[in-house]
């Protein structure tokens, strides 16, 4: 996944952690942890400024690029249960997340 305002790359993996790269010099910016599942779909909110990922664990969760810190972890019997292997999200909206499950 490609930053939308720059050369940033984002990478998720089976231990259910991404990590973002400034891809030009190859030099690491941060690791986001906290899905107990393999990290399947991510998206960068229009602007740049948040960063959201779905998992097997049938968790979506919005992080802060810069900190790396999840201010948002939406789960639970209201919300999902399964493995999520898809998101899109409105280009000026966080508050419309969708997500498709297997």
């Amino acid at each position: 996944m490609w930053h939308p305002k720059g050369n940033v790359l984002l990478a998720g993996s089976v231990d259910g952690s991404a990590f973002m790269w400034l891809a030009a010099q190859g030099t690491y910016m941060q690791s986001f942890t906290g899905h107990k599942g393999p990290i399947t779909s991510a998206v960068f909110g229009a602007d740049g400024k948040k960063l959201i990922t779905a998992s097997e664990d049938g968790t979506v969760r919005i992080w802060n690029p810069k900190t790396g810190v999840a201010e948002t972890v939406i789960s639970g019997h209201n919300f999902h249960e399964g493995p999520i292997n898809r998101l899109a999200i409105h280009p000026h909206n966080l508050n419309l997340v969708r997500y498709q499950s297997s």
